[in-house]
């Protein structure tokens, strides 16, 4: 841990001097700590080199609301904060990752026309996704958007953008599920 120290600042060592448990050394950790993200590993844990940098790079508050399974792929729809600013001002963004079989994530697509966005759904079709969900403002602003409202997007099983449609131009509409013979 002292050659890490020394070569990065960011890096620091807290000594304590007697055997008091794991509890009270992370719990000394958060008290010392300056940053804004804390993670915690153990000696038996098993992480991927790029698992906190996934972690930061996917928000500060995140939910997935709908998932569907196509073949070896999941796509998996929801919304996030990237930042405690956006989490104060109550601004989310729709997001959409596919996975494969091993969790690696294949593609992903961050959608945000007003200041309140999210996927709600999404379905299989036979040359694409179709995803469901909303674009509105976070605030009690009044008046319509051209851009707010209720929306449906396709796109191919690549992750590019086929189409998108909203209805409602306003603040409340939202699509929450998909119906496809």
């Amino acid at each position: 841990a002292e050659s890490y120290a020394e070569k990065d600042s960011l890096f620091k060592i807290i000594d304590i001097k007697k055997q008091s448990g794991q509890g009270f050394a992370r719990n000394r950790g958060i008290e010392e700590a300056e940053g804004e993200y804390i993670g915690f590993v153990d000696s038996d844990d098993l992480i991927k080199t790029d698992m906190f940098e996934k972690l930061y790079n996917k928000g500060l508050n995140g939910s997935f609301f709908g998932v569907a399974v196509d073949s070896d792929i999941t796509v998996a729809v929801g919304s996030y904060e990237a930042t405690s600013k956006e989490h104060k001002n109550n601004n989310r963004s729709a997001l959409m990752v596919a996975y494969d079989k091993d969790g690696e994530i294949l593609f992903e697509n961050v959608f945000n026309e007003l200041s309140y966005s999210k996927f709600m759904n999404v379905k299989v079709v036979e040359d694409g996704y179709i995803v469901c969900g909303q674009s509105i403002y976070s605030s009690n602003k009044v008046g319509n958007s051209s851009l707010g409202g209720a929306y449906l997007i396709k796109y191919d099983k690549s992750g590019n953008l086929v189409w998108k449609v909203n209805y409602g131009n306003n603040k409340s509409a939202i699509f929450n599920d998909i119906y496809i013979k």
